[in-house]
């Protein structure tokens, strides 16, 4: 009899973990049965479950009986695998093989044989079952080859798993284990997924709690890596949920960026992103509530567990170097890489299904012959009617369904007296008739509000996309972290006795230096900015301008960028259409952001107040983006969404901005249906067109982009359609002519020219924004 000891003194869980440490060996034998049990019974593509035998491979020799045991009776229970005697025969071949080779504990402990082994009884076992019915076909070939390779790289992951497992010291991880532990969990999941409840899974809360936990504790990448593995696992499982691929990984990324605001933060942030993308999922194709109860199930768990099991839970950064600067700066690129590609095929793949969807419908497209076969097909009067008087019966139901047009009831009174006479039920071909024109429209009504609202997503998602790319050239543009010049700002500080919570500088590809400090809102009240950057042009040796200041969560930013070469002066003038308060255009300057500035123009369309909304909201979401960074194409894109939705009405705007990049003294121009724009360049004019659309007519709209390279002196003159409407030479002339450097003076002679020359049939609001490029002092 085996003695036991008993644990006085302790809380009731500490003697409950204590009582189950002493029946550590039994609770490993039946782990590991359970394990085989539920990885047995994991189906890939409704064909291949190599794991059953992979894991039963890659235990240790006093855990095969178990893990065969487990591995039989999962494969017996499983309810869609198919050829289970092969899988069985396989687990047992390799069970016999691995209690030959007990006591010859280096063959026994080699990951290479254990792969080895499950391959080959996997072969062996597939190679007899294709053979059964004669000579195997190709594709039976290849997937018994395909079986085999999954089945000895599964055991070596398993293998390098388990071992990580046993390990009783806190040596860090090295990257091939950690690879390896990724890959196990998502086979779990895999096979976790199908047990449940309904249709909620068990598999995915537990995957939902790994990713969590990652994000807490390894943040971004441990969210990342957790969240893409997690959302492969389920697609592979179900391929309803492949949409969880971009979900659980970005979720996974939002996570760990939210994991400074402890475990509520994380868990809101997926809860979030894993309900806006099962949303937009449900647009597409049949989505049930399930991935939101899931999420919602982990989420709660998550935040009440004991907050001990997660400082237990630590990763050890001993032995590990940092990384450089620039390996993180290449992860997060990667990252982004992959996520901008993930989130382009999402929107190409939403456009193939839906267009095979479209396929599968069937429409009505003939509604007179929709209504003879309900109700004339049994009739046996139905050869007078549609053979031997067909015109006349066609022309009575064509007759009939103007009316509908019309939005008039069908009556008996309405059908032609032949038609009456001969119907064996007229009553019911009226109705028929009826029913199926309501149907048509209801369809037609289906699909057009179907195909708006996809091609909206769609551009959202590209706009996303976009955006992403966007960050992905800030980053690059981010050319090396100074670190030299970093300890010099940081002793001055600590001199000037400045506490910060944050300090960054870094170089752009440009050389240009840029210094960011995140501040106390409290400590900052009494700081001198002017001094600061003084003192920063001393420390740095290059002139700063005043620094940009923003919030950030509880922290006040001031971020000080290198003074440029070049300097804007501009002026403006605007003139509503005759008889109209409100002028339909609108305009917007961003002052020097980080060596650029933005002149934004926007016509709305027709004029009055109407057009002078869609032009605000245009200028207002396109500066708004343009200040916190967002490429101008991405900006585009997700700006037409918004007004593609803002009313059912028609709503567009053109949109007409001029990017310049004060360091070099170069000028962007985009343009959406927008007017010519005008230059004196050199002292030579010309003018910019474009024969874009403008925002909010259809989707996928595009910038037409121009870039000129300007000196000092230079103008460019950017105008609404009011100013055009009489052409364009005039313009160049009065630019040409003008011998001032007074900008308000140019905008408003020709916008008063314009009034002028407009006529009562061309009466359009009238709007010119010139900018003048100078050397800075």
């Amino acid at each position: 009899m085996k003695n036991s000891s008993d644990i006085i003194g302790l809380s009731f869980a500490d003697r409950f973990l204590g009582r189950l440490r002493s029946y550590s060996d039994i609770l490993s034998y039946l782990g590991v049965g359970v394990l085989s049990f539920l990885l047995s019974d994991s189906v890939l593509f409704y064909q291949i479950a190599p794991f059953g035998v992979a894991i039963c491979a890659a235990v240790r020799g006093d855990h095969t009986f178990a893990a065969v045991l487990g591995a039989v009776l999962g494969t017996l229970a499983a309810p869609a695998l198919p050829f289970k005697m092969k899988y069985i025969a396989a687990i047992l071949i390799v069970g016999a093989v691995k209690w030959a080779l007990s006591g010859k504990g280096r063959l026994q402990r080699s990951r290479v044989i254990s792969a080895l082994l499950s391959g080959l009884a996997i072969g062996i076992t597939g190679m007899a079952v294709s053979f059964v019915g004669g000579v195997p076909q190709t594709y039976q070939l290849v997937l018994c080859l395909s079986e085999v390779l999954l089945a000895g790289g599964s055991t070596y992951f398993f293998a390098r798993t388990l071992s990580v497992l046993d390990r009783q010291d806190a040596v860090p991880l090295r990257q091939s284990d950690l690879s390896c532990v990724v890959i196990a969990f998502g086979l779990l999941v895999v096979a976790l997924c199908p047990l449940g409840v309904g249709e909620v899974s068990l598999g995915r809360i537990v995957a939902v709690l790994v990713v969590l936990t990652c994000a807490l504790k390894a943040g971004e990448a441990g969210g990342s890596i957790g969240g893409v593995t997690a959302g492969v696992a389920c697609a592979l499982s179900d391929t309803a949920y492949a949409f969880m691929m971009g979900s659980f990984g970005f979720g996974g990324l939002m996570a760990g960026v939210f994991s400074s605001f402890g475990r509520f933060g994380c868990a809101a942030a997926l809860v979030v992103v894993n309900g806006v993308a099962t949303a937009l999922a449900a647009l597409v194709q049949p989505v049930t509530l399930a991935p939101v109860v899931e999420v919602f199930i982990a989420s709660v768990i998550f935040v009440l567990l004991p907050q001990s099991l997660f400082q237990k839970l630590t990763l050890s950064a001993s032995g590990l170097q940092t990384m450089s600067a620039d390996s993180v700066k290449n992860i997060i690129l990667g990252r982004l890489y992959h996520t901008k590609k993930a989130i382009g095929d999402v929107a190409v793949i939403t456009q193939q299904v839906a267009n095979r969807l479209q396929e599968c419908l069937k429409p009505i497209t003939d509604i007179n012959a929709a209504a003879a076969e309900r109700v004339c097909r049994s009739c046996p009067q139905r050869g007078d009617c549609w053979q031997q008087n067909f015109n006349d019966t066609s022309s009575a139901l064509n007759d009939m369904q103007s009316r509908l047009r019309q939005g008039k009831l069908l009556t008996l009174e309405c059908m032609p007296e032949p038609l009456r006479t001969v119907c064996r039920d007229p009553q019911e071909l009226l109705f028929a008739l009826t029913s199926c024109y309501n149907e048509q429209r209801r369809q037609e009504a289906q699909y057009s509000k179907s195909a708006q609202l996809r091609s909206i997503v769609l551009d959202q998602w590209g706009g996303i996309e976009r955006l992403i790319s966007d960050i992905s050239s800030e980053i690059t543009r981010i050319a090396v972290q100074d670190e030299q010049t970093c300890l010099r700002v940081r002793e001055y500080l600590s001199r000037r006795g400045i506490r910060t919570r944050s300090l960054s500088c870094y170089e752009d590809e440009g050389g240009h230096i840029v210094i960011e400090l995140g501040l106390f809102p409290s400590l900052s009240k009494n700081l001198d900015k002017t001094e600061l950057t003084f003192d920063f042009g001393e420390i740095c040796d290059r002139d700063f301008d005043l620094p940009e200041v923003s919030e950030r969560d509880d922290l006040l930013v001031l971020t000080f960028y290198e003074r440029p070469g070049y300097k804007l002066s501009y002026g403006v003038s605007q003139i509503s259409a005759s008889g109209k308060k409100l002028c339909g255009d609108s305009f917007k300057y961003l002052e020097e952001h980080g060596g650029s500035s933005y002149a934004i123009l926007s016509d709305g369309m027709g004029n009055g107040s109407l057009a002078a909304i869609d032009s605000s909201m245009a200028t207002a979401l396109i500066s708004r983006l343009a200040e916190a960074g967002v490429g101008l194409e991405a900006t585009l894109k997700l700006v037409n969404s918004a007004m593609l939705i803002k009313s059912g009405d028609e709503s567009l705007a053109t949109v007409d901005i001029c990017s310049t990049d004060l360091y070099r003294g170069s000028v962007t121009l985009y343009k959406a249906g927008a007017a010519p724009s005008y230059l004196r360049k050199g002292g030579k004019v010309g003018y910019v067109e474009s024969s874009s659309l403008p925002a909010g007519i259809l989707n996928s709209v595009e910038f037409e982009k121009t870039s000129l390279q300007l000196s000092a002196g230079d103008i460019i003159v950017l105008v609404s359609d009011g100013v055009t409407q009489t052409g364009e030479e005039w313009v160049l002339d009065e630019l040409e002519r003008f011998g001032s450097e007074n900008m308000q003076a140019l905008c408003e002679r020709i916008a008063t020219l314009a009034k002028l020359r407009r006529s009562e049939v061309h009466d359009d609001d009238i709007t010119v924004f010139a900018m003048m490029l100078h050397e800075a002092a």
